[in-house]
């Protein structure tokens, strides 16, 4: 238990309101905010400045600059192996340690495991050819959000990006974080957080395509960093859903604007739309801290 302890001592100072604001807005009022522009689920690319409408706060902001660099990504991946996943553990090990075979050489990967508590498997790494993930046996009770916490606590490195992916049913039966502090952890968090909702292969395929109210929760928790969150079978989709999360991460668009027209302090609600007729969807972080 001294893992679980000091995830929760770290996630306390870390939602803590003495912490430093978030690091994409600088003394001088300049916000950086990245943002994923998918249409038809396909990343859109060569929008500039003029394609995009950005509001804080409600009071719509003048987009500066617009850069689209794919960053070399630190990936965390993350397995519920609590009991509910009995019949689906070993499929989606297996099929992981193909998907971590598509990383480029300059990406970096660790991987995390919950159930009673939380493991790191491995710590951040460059990767191999080939990712040999441990044989888990599923059982116990269920720490989801204190791996969710273990894995938004993560602070980025210069030059990289940080993306989390977690494999779950997104029940919680024994974390000692609770889903309210785990939220405003994600509000603080330099990570993005990417969630698969994985049912057993025996599910009918059209409730697999039903996002259910009791998903709603993580569904807005993960839309707070950028990110987004699928339902998928455990015995298919996994490579491909991993790759095309991936790949969604390193098309986003490096947005600059200068905050005006709204107080520093607080929080700063964000919204970003797409200046055009095509039935965008924008995935952005839902807004930061100002000092």
């Amino acid at each position: 238990m001294k893992v679980l302890a000091l995830v929760i001592a770290l996630a306390l100072l870390a939602v803590s309101p003495a912490r430093q604001q978030q690091p994409f807005r600088t003394a001088t009022d300049v916000v950086i905010l990245e943002a994923a522009v998918l249409q038809n689920n396909t990343p859109v690319t060569g929008l500039t400045a003029r394609d995009f409408i950005v509001t804080d706060n409600g009071v719509r902001q003048t987009v500066e600059a617009v850069s689209a660099e794919a960053l070399p990504v630190d990936l965390s991946l993350i397995l519920d192996t609590s009991g509910s996943m009995t019949d689906t553990v070993e499929q989606l090990t297996e099929q992981l340690t193909v998907a971590t075979g598509h990383l480029r050489a300059d990406d970096h990967l660790r991987f995390l495991q919950f159930g009673w508590g939380v493991r790191e498997v491995f710590a951040m790494q460059p990767p191999a050819s080939r990712v040999s993930l441990d044989k888990f046996t599923a059982g116990g009770a269920t720490s989801f959000h204190d791996a969710l916490a273990a894995a938004l606590m993560r602070v980025r490195r210069p030059g990289r990006a940080e993306l989390a992916v977690v494999f779950t049913d997104a029940v919680d039966t024994s974390s000692a974080m609770t889903l309210e502090a785990t939220e405003e952890l994600a509000r603080r968090s330099d990570v993005l957080l990417h969630a698969f909702i994985v049912r057993p292969p025996e599910a009918v395929a059209i409730d697999v395509m039903i996002l259910r109210p009791d998903y709603r929760p993580l569904a807005d928790l993960v839309a707070l960093t950028g990110g987004g969150l699928e339902v998928m079978l455990a015995d298919k989709h996994v490579v491909t859903g991993l790759s095309r999360a991936i790949s969604e991460f390193r098309s986003r668009y490096s947005l600059r604007f200068t905050a005006t027209g709204v107080p520093r302090a607080g929080w700063h609600e964000l919204v970003v739309t797409i200046d055009r007729p095509g039935g965008f969807v924008v995935r952005a972080r839902r807004g930061y801290f100002g000092g």
